[in-house]
Formats: structure tokens, C-alpha cells, sequence
């Protein structure tokens, strides 16, 4: 997947994990959430992206901290990375996900902690 061992080193350590035990995942619409979740996953085209992106740079001033790789896109992009870090993150998907979910190629993703919603 990489041009080198050596970069495949660098990816694989980049790619943020979280180092504890989860016990359970939930997957709903928003309105549907009793308790409020960690982490907000959205699938949204590239227009509905630069506005999300655009409502938090309103509130929260401009992101510096995109951490993305094409791929583990909800592993870890959208995901491990937004927890880990308390900020938004967003992913193009990957060719897994995209193969066996068959999301559209006009579709992408935001992953963002729920205390950092832009409204």
C-alpha cells in the first residue's frame, strides 16, 4: 500500500488508536441519541463539508490539525482521531469502505467531537 517499509513505519505510527477498552458503539441518527455522544460522524458531500468546516472556523477559528491518511476512515480519521484530539477531522473515505459500503465518489466524511457542534 506504501512506496517503502520505512513510510509504511511512518503511516502505521501516525495513525491515531485510542488506547483503552471500548465496550460498545452506537449508530443513529443525532435526534435519536439519549445521552449525548462522544463523537459525531457525518456523510456529507464536499459543498456541506466546506460549510461545517466553515461554521467551525466561525465559532472556533481556523482548524490546523487535519490528520488524514485516505485511509481507516472510521477507524481512525472520523473517528479515533477526532476523540483523541477534541477536534474536528474529516476523511475522503477509503477503498474499503467505499467497495463494500458503496458510498457515492461525491461523498466524504467529518468526524467531530459533540462538544465542538457548530450550529
Amino acid at each position: 500500500m506504501y512506496n517503502s517499509l520505512c513510510n509504511s513505519k511512518l503511516v502505521q505510527k501516525d495513525i491515531t488508536y485510542i488506547n483503552h477498552e471500548i465496550y460498545g458503539l452506537e449508530i443513529r441518527p443525532l435526534k435519536d441519541f439519549i445521552e449525548k455522544p462522544d463523537i459525531v460522524i457525518m456523510i456529507t458531500n464536499p459543498y456541506q463539508s466546506m460549510r461545517i468546516i466553515q461554521g467551525y472556523t466561525y465559532q472556533l477559528g481556523v482548524h490546523k490539525n487535519i490528520k488524514i491518511a485516505g485511509n481507516q476512515v472510521f477507524c481512525s480519521e472520523c473517528t479515533a482521531t477526532p476523540y483523541e484530539s477534541n477536534d474536528l477531522n474529516i476523511s475522503m473515505l477509503c477503498s474499503g469502505t467505499r467497495y463494500f459500503a458503496k458510498w457515492d465518489n461525491n461523498e466524504m466524511t467529518i468526524g467531530i467531537p459533540y462538544n465542538k457542534q457548530v450550529y
